[in-house]
């Protein structure tokens, strides 16, 4: 693995044990998530989703849809102000919202 894709887990893992302290425990746990880049949150999330009978909606400008080809994942290709995406995502109830994008 390259220094940057170290230097880049070593980042992620401290922030999404974290979190998963909090969540590791609620059935059915639905998350969405703005941001997926290299996928690194999002497969920390997809592998809590499979423990959790959980679902995973995930957004991202760039098309990552190729990306994980998992049940409990929705890939929305839109920018994540989309006002009327939040619109529709609204309706949602989301035990966690993840945001990790600059827009």
């Amino acid at each position: 693995m390259n220094d940057h894709l170290n230097h880049i887990n070593f980042l992620y893992k401290p922030k999404l044990d974290y979190i998963k302290n909090f969540l590791d425990k609620i059935p059915n746990i639905n998350i969405l998530e703005f941001g997926v880049m290299h996928g690194r949150s999002t497969r920390f999330f997809l592998d809590l989703c499979s423990q959790l009978d959980g679902k995973l909606t995930s957004v991202d400008m760039n098309d990552h849809s190729k990306l994980f080809s998992d049940k409990n994942w929705l890939f929305i290709h839109s920018r994540d102000d989309n006002v009327k995406l939040i619109d529709r995502l609204k309706t949602e109830k989301f035990d966690i919202i993840y945001i990790d994008s600059l827009h």
